[in-house]
């Protein structure tokens, strides 16, 4: 650890194994390359397992930025990554572990990267798919409108760019990208600059699914969306189940408080299950910030919440999801609610 690594910038866990980003960190003539720390627990007791860093890693690529890990793989962005595409196109490192060995694997890179694309910007990595955001790529819908590549590994354990992901009603400054989830055949990618019926900025995010091809199945809103809520600025998925967080929405506990949507798949069709806010929410906490699903239980992150610690000390809202049937055997009419929030 050293000053201004920025340690913890981002996170990801899978059973015994967590990833970490430093995406701040300084390499050996490389300011700010950035790397990434696995650990593992054992008893109890987490020992950090390895350090990652980027093959022909470069000053100011940040890698680390974004991080995810699926059984023995992790997926590691580098957003400011120079590549033979652009200055600041970006790229994704994939590592595997093999008795307890890290190993570099891959370096994805987008078919039609450009300049200042920013890919790896976000990344989600579920067993072979691999999903890489690069929320500021240029294409038809716009400027800065955004994309995501989905990258699989076949039988041979080799990486191939799949699918490049884009918005139905894409436009200009959505940001689309910016945030990205991925479990078992499914795809969220979040656009929070997305603007629509709810107001300028309201924000969005994308459902995709995987058959043959890669396909939108739908576009999720917020029932009570308002202009600059940014909602889609974090995503996360688990099965049929959908968290969403807006960290600018505006509700009873104050102005930019934040917030966080669950929604709900039954036989393709998603609704909004759920809204959920932290009790004791104040003005400007940003709740929504950061969110994460596992079973019934939800995170979501609080980045500027007061309390005890101090000023925008910060904190982590855990909910428990129940499911509030009233006695209705139907599974689509069944309700998610909040039913415990804990400090």
């Amino acid at each position: 650890a050293a000053a201004s690594d920025l340690f913890g910038w981002s996170v990801s866990v899978h059973g015994d194994t967590a990833i970490v980003g430093a995406p701040f960190a300084n390499l050996p003539g490389a300011a700010d390359a950035g790397a990434a720390y696995v650990f593992v627990r054992s008893g109890g007791v987490w020992a950090q397992e390895a350090k990652l860093t980027a093959w022909g890693a470069a000053p100011g690529d940040q890698f680390g930025v974004s991080v995810s890990i699926s059984g023995n793989s992790v997926l590691v962005g580098a957003r400011f990554d120079d590549v033979t595409r652009g200055v600041d196109a970006g790229s994704a490192y994939v590592f595997a572990r093999s008795g307890g060995v890290w190993s570099p694997q891959v370096k994805l890179e987008a078919s039609d990267g450009t300049t200042s694309d920013l890919f790896g910007f976000s990344v989600a990595i579920h067993q072979d798919i691999a999903i890489v955001g690069t929320p500021n790529h240029d294409h038809a819908g716009g400027a800065e409108a955004g994309a995501a590549y989905v990258f699989v590994r076949g039988g041979s354990g080799i990486w191939s760019q799949q699918a490049k992901l884009t918005a139905s009603d894409a436009a200009a400054g959505d940001g689309f990208g910016s945030t990205v989830a991925v479990h078992n055949q499914t795809a969220v990618v979040g656009a929070q600059g997305d603007t629509h019926a709810g107001g300028d900025s309201a924000g969005s995010a994308y459902v995709f699914v995987r058959s043959v091809s890669w396909s939108q199945q739908a576009k999720l809103i917020a029932s009570d969306a308002g202009a600059n809520d940014w909602f889609g600025y974090s995503v996360a998925i688990q099965g049929n189940l959908a968290v969403v967080g807006s960290i600018f929405d505006d509700h009873a506990g104050g102005i930019d408080a934040g917030s966080a949507y669950v929604f709900d798949r039954s036989s393709g069709f998603w609704t909004e299950a759920g809204k959920l806010t932290a009790p004791g929410a104040a003005a400007n906490d940003g709740m929504g910030t950061i969110v994460a699903i596992s079973g019934d239980t939800v995170l979501a992150g609080v980045y500027r919440d007061d309390h005890a610690g101090g000023a925008n000390a910060g904190s982590v809202q855990t909910f428990a999801l129940g499911r509030d049937c009233d006695g209705d055997t139907v599974p689509d009419e069944c309700a998610l609610v909040a039913d415990a929030d804990l400090d």
